[in-house]
C-alpha cells in the first residue's frame, strides 16, 4: 500500500491500469481497492486515488477526472492532448458554464469519437499543443490555452469562452495576439460567431467569471461599455480605491459582490467604508451578487436605475 500512495503523490494523485499493474497489482487486487475505496475509477485503467477525490472541491474534480484519462491516453508516443475546458483546468484556468467529460484532441490525421466519459475531437496542429520539458515529470500534453479558451467558446458558447479566456489573459497564461492568432488558425465550425465576439472582448481586467458575466449582461443589454478596474481619487487626489466597473457619464459604479473578497469582518467594515467615500464623492453604487447572475433582467434594471438617479443628480442645480 506504501508504494500505492507513493505513486499516486508522484502522479498528481492518479493512476493508469499500466502504473498499477508495474507496482505488482493483480486486476483482483485492483478491483477490491476499487470496491474499498481506496481508488476510484474514471473509466477502464484510469484511476484516481480515493482520499483525494472524496476530499476534492467540486472545482477540483475535472482536473483529477483529465489527469486520470490523460495517464491512459496521453504521453510520449501516443496521439491525443487535452485540450477544451479539461486542458485549462489542469493549467490552472478556471472554467464556467462546461460539462464533466473530459476533452482531447487528436494530433494525428485521425477523426475524433466520443464515449459517456471521453470527447475526442478532431485533430489540431501539433504546434498549438504544449508538451512537457521532462516526459518524466508525467505531465499530460495540453493544448495551447489561447485555443483551448476559443474551443470551450465553440463548443459551450460565448459566455464560458470569455470566462476562461478573461481569466487566461489576468494570469499571463496567454496574450491578446496569440487569442487572435488563434481565432484565425482554429476550426470552430457552427461555434465561430461565438469565437470572434470572445477575441473582441476578452481582457486581462476581469478580476473574476462574475465580473466577467456581469461585464457581458451589461453589454448584451446595450448599456455603455464600462471602464473596467477604474481608479477613483477623492477632491484631495488621495486614492479611494479601484472599482469593478465605472460608467463615468452616468456617475455609477458597479461592483461584483463576490464572496472571496471578505475574508473578515476587518474587510468587510473596509469596503463598507470605501463604499460610504464613494457615495459622498457623488456615485451610485450598484452590488450585483452571484445569485443575480442567473436573473440578467434584475442586474440590467438595478444598474439603469442607478444610472437614471446618477444623471438626475448632476442635472439638478446646487
Amino acid at each position: 500500500m506504501e508504494h500505492l500512495q507513493a505513486r499516486l503523490s508522484a502522479q498528481h494523485h492518479v493512476a493508469s491500469g499500466d502504473d498499477l499493474r508495474a507496482l505488482g497489482l493483480s486486476r483482483t487486487q485492483i478491483r477490491r481497492l476499487v470496491a474499498g475505496g481506496v481508488l476510484v475509477r474514471i473509466r477502464k485503467d484510469c484511476f484516481v486515488s480515493g482520499e483525494v477525490w472524496r476530499g476534492a472541491a467540486p472545482w477540483h474534480l475535472h482536473e483529477l477526472r483529465a489527469r486520470a484519462v490523460a495517464t491512459k491516453l496521453c504521453g510520449p508516443g501516443r496521439p491525443y492532448a487535452l485540450s477544451h475546458q479539461s486542458g485549462l483546468e489542469v493549467c490552472q484556468i478556471g472554467t464556467f458554464g462546461v460539462d464533466d467529460r473530459v476533452h482531447l484532441t487528436r494530433t494525428d490525421a485521425q477523426r475524433g469519437r466520443s464515449d459517456g466519459v471521453v470527447h475526442i475531437h478532431p485533430p489540431v496542429s501539433p504546434t498549438w499543443v504544449i508538451f512537457p520539458d521532462d516526459p518524466a515529470s508525467r505531465e499530460p500534453p495540453v493544448v495551447d490555452p489561447a485555443l483551448a479558451c476559443l474551443q470551450v467558446a465553440g463548443s459551450r458558447g460565448l459566455v464560458a469562452g470569455l470566462v476562461s479566456a478573461d481569466i487566461a489573459l489576468r494570469q499571463r497564461a496567454t496574450a491578446i495576439e496569440r487569442l487572435r492568432q488563434a481565432g484565425r488558425e482554429g476550426s470552430f465550425g457552427h461555434g465561430a460567431p461565438a469565437v470572434r465576439t470572445v477575441v473582441e472582448h476578452a481582457t486581462g481586467l476581469s478580476g473574476s467569471a462574475g465580473e466577467t458575466r456581469a461585464r457581458w449582461i451589461m453589454l448584451e443589454a446595450g448599456l455603455p461599455a464600462p471602464e473596467l478596474q477604474a481608479m477613483i481619487c477623492d477632491e484631495h487626489g488621495e486614492l479611494v480605491g479601484f472599482v469593478d466597473f465605472m460608467l463615468r457619464e452616468a456617475w455609477t459604479v458597479v461592483e461584483f459582490d463576490g464572496a472571496l473578497k471578505y475574508g473578515s469582518s476587518r474587510d468587510l467594515m473596509a469596503e463598507k467604508w470605501r463604499e460610504d467615500r464613494l457615495r459622498a464623492l457623488g456615485y451610485e453604487v450598484v452590488r450585483i451578487t452571484w445569485d443575480e447572475l442567473a436573473h440578467p433582467e434584475r442586474v440590467v434594471a438595478k444598474i439603469r436605475a442607478a444610472m437614471a438617479r446618477g444623471l438626475a443628480r448632476r442635472a439638478t442645480p446646487a
